[in-house]
């Protein structure tokens, strides 16, 4: 049976095909409409997805998405009744119109504009981003955390799975979110939206000035207050953050009690000094305390050390790489797609294992299940742009004598990744032994800060020489200590770290071997390894878009399928903006910022209270079931 999963309501909004809970496709919007982490409703994806399979809407027996709409309308309706919020209408507002956008992704898009007739399930975010870590994951018994900003009304989740159940064990109320609360932090830094991998990279630099005010933020209430109430197993403490206006509103969510400690948000222009080096130190030191010690006390207390994390925050690497090099616990599956984007697998995935009946789908071994161009599309992309290209029978060996000459290289290669981690298909690349590259791949290339680090990619085998990584990391989700005499100044990070993606033969021969020709060169088997895009900009998708970029940026060559691609100084000079791709399948959508600060209706506010007649007593997890068919 095909379960067609999607994500929307918010960000990063995507669709997967799922064919009796083996993963078929998927792709997010972004790749397609070019507005990065793009909130439009995912028609191109779905066309992209059925296409693909050579199937139509028809042949889909029920499409799942990632939120369940009354779910958000019993949080719209506790907030208004109960004693805490009673009158912040922007937080209503945020509310009304989240759950609008879900509803009308139903309602306008997929049953008016798409026609589908068939059925629709709802599945609670939460679990979806649990589903699509532990469906995808080796284990087969595990505790699953989900951690992200806000989704319907949780911000964090613990569960417990087993076989193929996933039962629900306890949650954390938004507006008391890490997710949030790393994104406050990102706003006083003055790093931009969907900034948080920024501070988490800025942190490194400092030191943990204002740890005593960050423990203080996130306070854990006494085990007995939410060992039956299945709620809140932590709070914000809202001596220092405002609730729950500053969830929505996180350029002014601190109070004047914290902005005396930490001092006033940095704007984007002004330089960044000492202090904001330490807040984010501060940040991430305080996250990571948590989360780990979190961690331990949950695999002690359900008798398990197998842990499964998604939501945004599992994107923290540097928080990852503690839970496994520390011990916290001793095997460790982070969803690639740990964002919202793979909620749209998790739906597809739950729906087809736990509505459906399908078995246990075994563990991924990549999460190439985006677009592939044959030579025949890339041919005539390259003669489109009147670009002069060798052909070569061994792209690896000529890319890998390119960077051994220190010359920064796109690569352009088979099925593109699901996830924001570019992992060998569509990637960026450079000598990782070069002093120097970090630098200029930042000024140069990508367009973005110069204290960013960049990833490096190895070959497993080869991966215990040079890193301390005590595990396989196939999906660049962990950060770990850089050896000593490694020599590899272009992938270590100040704290002398490294973000790595290991590589297997088997899964991708080809970037497997492109590592062992670069050691000829080089003397190691290991590159710098970045998403191939810029800043502000979605990972390139088309022949087309990788030219694009490549002619707009000061990549040295481009090896796209077995064709090369090179400049000689002066020949292409790059634009005074940055690359910006086009646009081919759909007009710019509005940001997800944009969105949240539209104005609602609210005349029917308390009609709808009232028509509801909802109690708003007691927290109801207990008694809700984690999908709904609409």
């Amino acid at each position: 049976m095909y379960v067609l999963g999607l994500s929307f309501g918010m960000h990063d909004c995507a669709a997967a095909l799922v064919e009796d809970g083996n993963v078929l496709w998927a792709i997010e919007e972004e790749r397609l409409d070019r507005v990065k982490h793009s909130g439009a409703f995912p028609e191109n994806s779905i066309a992209f997805v059925l296409e693909r399979q050579n199937i139509t809407l028809d042949d889909v027996d029920c499409v799942a998405f990632n939120f369940c709409p009354d779910i958000i309308q019993r949080e719209i309706v506790e907030r208004a009744a109960g004693a805490k919020f009673p009158h912040n209408f922007e937080y209503f507002r945020a509310m009304r119109h989240w759950r609008r956008s879900v509803e009308d992704g139903v309602t306008h898009h997929l049953r008016k504009r798409l026609a589908y007739t068939g059925n629709v399930i709802a599945v609670d975010h939460h679990m979806a981003h649990a589903a699509s870590s532990y469906y995808c994951s080796p284990f087969a018994d595990a505790l699953i955390l989900t951690i992200d900003g806000a989704g319907d009304r949780y911000s964090t989740a613990v569960w417990r799975a087993q076989d193929k159940d996933i039962a629900f064990v306890m949650g954390n109320r938004h507006p008391h979110s890490l997710g949030t609360l790393y994104s406050v932090v990102t706003a006083h830094l003055g790093l931009g939206d969907f900034a948080e991998g920024k501070t988490m990279g800025l942190a490194s630099y400092g030191e943990e000035e204002f740890r005593e005010l960050f423990d203080a933020l996130i306070v854990a209430p006494p085990r007995s207050r939410h060992a039956n109430a299945k709620s809140n197993f932590f709070e914000l403490n809202d001596a220092y953050i405002r609730l729950p206006e500053g969830a929505w509103r996180i350029d002014r969510a601190f109070t004047d009690r914290a902005l005396a400690i930490i001092g006033p948000p940095r704007p984007q222009d002004a330089p960044i000094t000492k202090r904001h080096e330490n807040i984010a130190a501060s940040l991430q030191g305080a996250v990571e305390r948590f989360i780990c010690t979190r961690v331990a006390d949950l695999g002690a207390e359900h008798r398990t050390r197998d842990v499964c994390l998604a939501g945004g925050v599992a994107l923290n690497s540097v928080i990852n790489g503690k839970l496994i090099a520390d011990g916290y616990c001793d095997n460790l599956f982070v969803q690639p797609a740990a964002g919202d984007s793979g909620t749209a697998l998790g739906s597809a995935l739950f729906v087809s294992c736990q509505v459906h009946g399908a078995a246990r789908p075994p563990a991924i071994r990549h999460v190439f299940w985006g677009a592939e161009f044959d030579d025949r599309a890339i041919i005539r992309a390259l003669e489109a742009y009147d670009l002069a290209h060798t052909t070569a029978n061994d792209p690896a060996g000529k890319a890998a004598r390119l960077l051994g000459d220190n010359l920064i290289v796109g690569w352009f290669q088979g099925a593109m990744e699901f996830g924001p981690r570019a992992l060998g298909h569509r990637s960026i690349l450079a000598n990782a032994r070069h002093p120097g590259m970090n630098d200029r791949v930042n000024a140069e290339v990508k367009h973005r800060e110069a204290f960013r680090p960049f990833a490096a990619s190895v070959p497993e085998p080869d991966c215990a020489a040079y890193f301390t990584l005590p595990v396989p990391s196939p999906y660049m989700l962990m950060v770990c200590e850089v050896r000593e005499g490694a020599c590899l100044p272009a992938v270590t990070h100040v704290d002398n770290t490294a973000r790595v993606q290991t590589l297997s033969e088997d899964i991708d021969p080809l970037f497997w071997r492109l590592h062992k020709e670069v050691e000829k060169h080089t003397g190691v088997p290991v590159l710098l390894n970045t998403s191939f895009n810029v800043k502000g900009e979605p990972l390139v998708h088309t022949p087309e878009d990788a030219i694009r970029c490549f002619l707009g940026t000061n990549l040295d060559a481009l090896v796209i399928g077995n064709h090369i691609v090179t400049k000689n100084a002066g020949d292409v000079l790059p634009p005074k903006n940055p690359y910006r791709a086009a646009r081919p399948f759909a007009p710019k959508a509005a940001s997800t910022k944009e969105t949240l600060n539209k104005v609602c209706d609210y005349t029917n506010y308390w009609a709808t209270f009232v028509k509801l007649k909802f109690s708003p007593q007691g927290d109801g997890m207990e008694n809700t079931t984690f999908h709904r068919e609409l």
